[in-house]
């Protein structure tokens, strides 16, 4: 019994991940995990130090940073995609955070990769075999790039 908030704060977080604050707010969220929202509130604040609203904020915005450094998609786009139902608010959510403009974050990381290009990171831990999954044209390929 000692972890329980730890638990339910960690389940919190994955239904936010999940979206689960998109579709409903945190009353229904704690509604539908059978607390009060009060409880959601105080466990997850005390386990990540923010609120449920702050913690689907921050995970829309990751994903935003991540579409405007990684791709070259329009704005509007990076930011429906993310989640945010307007890009008024996707730029004064960004001004606020990382006191730059989503323009600005996208100056700092955009690569220019070429229209038939895929470009695909994968996280893994070593000692993974990478060389054992790729295809013979990916092994001689020069575009495979190891980091």
């Amino acid at each position: 019994m000692v972890d329980a908030a730890s638990r339910l704060a960690t389940q919190a977080m994955t239904r936010i991940e999940d979206g689960a604050l998109a579709t409903g707010g945190v009353d229904q969220m704690a509604e539908a995990m059978g607390i009060s929202s009060r409880h959601l509130r105080r466990v997850v604040e005390a386990e990540y130090g923010v609120s449920p609203i702050e913690l689907a904020q921050t995970q829309k915005l990751l994903t935003a940073k991540r579409l405007l450094t990684d791709t070259s998609l329009p704005l509007s786009k990076v930011a429906l995609a993310s989640g945010f139902a307007s890009v008024r608010r996707f730029n004064a959510l960004f001004l606020e955070r990382y006191r730059m403009n989503p323009t600005e974050i996208r100056k700092t990381g955009l690569a220019k990769v070429a229209s038939d290009s895929f470009v695909c990171e994968l996280a893994f831990r070593e000692p993974y075999d990478w060389q054992s999954i790729l295809c013979n044209r990916c092994r001689k390929s020069s575009t495979v790039i190891w980091a």
